[in-house]
C-alpha cells in the first residue's frame, strides 16, 4: 500500500510539473508575447543610448508559464542582480533578473572602460580564463555607489520598455523599488506560478540574459485584456506605431493628374476620331485646372509658363476646405450641445 500511494504520488507531481512546465502563454494571454516583442525593440533603443559604441541585439528569447523559483533555480550558480518593481495600478509587484557578471560587463560598457575582444587575441582558453575571472572579482569585490547607479539605470530601461509596451492594453506606471545582490542562501521566493519572458541581449562579442517574472495574481486585474486576441497596433493607440506609420505614409509617392477639361461625347463619335483632327474642349484660356489623385480633386490652379516649363498656380485646395468645414462643424456641435445643456 505504502508504495502504491508513493507511485501516485509522484504520479500527481509530475503531473502538476507538467501543467505548470506547459507553454499555455499564448492560449492564456495571447497577447503577452506581442507586448514583450514591443518591449524588446524598445528597450533596444533605450541601449542605444546607454552604450553608444557597441553593436547591440535584443530579442525576447522565450515567454513561458513558470514557477519563478523553479526557473530561477539553474543561476543560482552565480550571484544575481535583482530588482523589484511595483505596478501601481495592478497593485502587484514582479522582479527582474540578471547575473551580476553580466551586468558588470554592460557597467563597464557604459564607463567605457571595457571593450570586447578583438577577433586577433591569441586562444580561446585565454579569453575563457579572463571570463572566469571577471566573474571572481564582480562576485568578490561590491560595487562602487557609480556602479550601483548604472546598474539601477539599466533595470529602468527594462521597466520603462516594459511600461510602454503594456500601455498598448491597459495604462500602467511600473516603478524600480529596490536592486540588490542575491544568491541562493539569502533568496527566497514563494512557489507561486509566474509569467516568465527571458530577454536576450548581445553587446560586442558578450551575450546576456534577462529574467522578467511576473506572478500570475500580479496579472489578475488585466486577465480579461490579455486574454484578447491580438488585433493588430491600433488597439492601444501605440505611439511608437503611429510614429512609424506616420513617415511612412508621409514618404510615399502619389501619381497626381492634371486634368484640363471633361466632357461627355456619344461612343460613335469618339470612334471617328482621326489624326489630326482638332478636339475643343469645354475651356477656356484663363481656366481653372483640376489636380486629381484616385479621381479625387485635391486642388486647382490656373495654368501659366515658368522657365520654359508648363506650370500650375494653385488656388484653391479642397483638403484644408474640407478639415475646416469639418472643424466648423465640430465647433457648431459644441455650441449647440453648450446650449441644449443652459437650457437644461
Amino acid at each position: 500500500m505504502a508504495n502504491k500511494d508513493t507511485s501516485q504520488k509522484q504520479k500527481k507531481t509530475q503531473g502538476n510539473s507538467l501543467l505548470v512546465g506547459a507553454k499555455m502563454v499564448s492560449r492564456n494571454f495571447p497577447l503577452v508575447e506581442s507586448i514583450f516583442k514591443k518591449a524588446a525593440h524598445r528597450l533596444l533603443k533605450q541601449f542605444d543610448v546607454l552604450i553608444t559604441d557597441a553593436d547591440i541585439k535584443v530579442s525576447c528569447q522565450e515567454v513561458k508559464s513558470e514557477y519563478c523559483e523553479t526557473h530561477l533555480e539553474p543561476f543560482f550558480k552565480d550571484p544575481l542582480m535583482c530588482a523589484t518593481f511595483l505596478a501601481e495600478e495592478w497593485q502587484g509587484r514582479g522582479i527582474l533578473v540578471s547575473d551580476l557578471v553580466t551586468l558588470s560587463k554592460i557597467v563597464k560598457l557604459m564607463l567605457g572602460s571595457f571593450t570586447s575582444p578583438s577577433p586577433s587575441e591569441p586562444s580561446q582558453g585565454k579569453s575563457a580564463k579572463k571570463e572566469k575571472a571577471a566573474g571572481v572579482e564582480a562576485e568578490d569585490k561590491p560595487m562602487t555607489s557609480i556602479e550601483n547607479h548604472l546598474c539601477q539605470r539599466v533595470f529602468m530601461a527594462f521597466v520603462s520598455s516594459l511600461e510602454e509596451s503594456f500601455s498598448m492594453v491597459t495604462s500602467v506606471h511600473m516603478n524600480v523599488e529596490r536592486t540588490n545582490v542575491q544568491t541562493k542562501a539569502d533568496f527566497f521566493l514563494h512557489p507561486r506560478p509566474s509569467l516568465v519572458g527571458v530577454f536576450h541581449i548581445s553587446i560586442g562579442d558578450y551575450e546576456a540574459l534577462f529574467h522578467v517574472v511576473l506572478p500570475y495574481t500580479m496579472l489578475q486585474t488585466v486577465r480579461h485584456l490579455l486574454s484578447e486576441d491580438y488585433l493588430g497596433d491600433d488597439m492601444g493607440q501605440d505611439l511608437l506605431w503611429r510614429s512609424h506609420l506616420n513617415d511612412e505614409l508621409r514618404s510615399t509617392d502619389l501619381l497626381l493628374e492634371a486634368v484640363l477639361s471633361e466632357m461627355y461625347m456619344p461612343l460613335n463619335k469618339v470612334l471617328k476620331w482621326q489624326v489630326g483632327q482638332t478636339l475643343l474642349l469645354e475651356q477656356t484660356p484663363d481656366g481653372s485646372v483640376d489636380v486629381k489623385c484616385s479621381d479625387r480633386t485635391l486642388f486647382t490652379g490656373l495654368m501659366g509658363q515658368k522657365k520654359g516649363s508648363m506650370a500650375l498656380s494653385i488656388d484653391t485646395i479642397f483638403l484644408s476646405n474640407r478639415n475646416k468645414k469639418d472643424d466648423h462643424n465640430n465647433d457648431s456641435n459644441h455650441e449647440n450641445s453648450d446650449d441644449n445643456n443652459n437650457d437644461d
